[in-house]
């Protein structure tokens, strides 16, 4: 589906042309990236080819169509180096991912949305495992704060023979896509995952998962 700004126009700046899923999950998020871009440019703001925009943790390239609008390629979020395409589904999915999993640890206020271009530390191991842990100090700069490394209770994650630097889009593409929901955790979040139910806390403090909420009617209820 493609769907349009409106207002662009009225400010002298091209429409922005996007191209999307029609699902009822992101018609929402769909609606708001719309409004923003509309609102960004009322503000003054001039989207150009060749630029690049970031929207949730995704980073968004500007090109121009065929038809005189503004269009915004994604990721595929499968190739390494990236690979862009004429879509914004990931990236729209992503952010509902995002704010619904600090929705549901009661965070959303909190919400701390790095850059898949920032980086990471990960352990050599990670990516091998059928869990894993992730952990988040302040981000400074381009780094992200996160930590992500494997659930082997014999790994020392204290060593630096075992770990590495990476983007966010290597870690979480070329070892564990599973971290993509959870990126927007604050700092001082810790994760670990072990295929049933996530275990999350705060500095000492274990966080509850809401009832009712995304993560609740994904993992909790499954188990039952």
């Amino acid at each position: 589906m493609r769907t349009c700004t409106q207002k662009c126009g009225e400010h002298g700046h091209l429409e922005i042309s996007i191209q999307c899923e029609d699902t009822a999950a992101l018609s929402p998020t769909l609606r708001w990236l719309l409004a923003w871009l509309e609102s960004e440019v009322a503000r003054g703001r001039r989207f150009l080819p060749g630029q690049t925009v970031q929207v949730g943790w995704s980073v968004l390239e500007i090109r121009e169509r065929t038809d005189g609008t503004l269009a915004l390629f994604e990721p595929d979020f499968e190739s390494m180096p990236v690979r862009f395409v004429d879509s914004v589904s990931n990236t729209l999915l992503h952010l509902f991912l995002q704010k619904s999993v600090a929705e549901s640890l009661g965070l959303v206020e909190e919400l701390a949305l790095p850059s898949l271009r920032d980086s990471a530390i990960v352990c050599t191991q990670f990516g091998s495992t059928e869990g894993f842990v992730m952990s988040r100090v302040a981000p400074k700069a381009a780094n992200s704060g996160w930590f992500f490394g494997c659930d082997h209770a014999t790994h020392d994650h204290q060593s630096l023979d075992g770990l590495r630097r990476v983007s966010l889009y290597e870690a979480a593409i070329r070892h564990d896509h599973r971290v993509i929901p959870f990126l927007g955790l604050p700092s001082d979040t810790f994760v670990g995952f072990d295929g049933v139910i996530p275990y999350f806390s705060r500095g000492e403090t274990e966080l509850a998962i809401r009832p009712g909420s995304y993560l609740y009617q994904k993992y909790v209820e499954r188990v039952g």
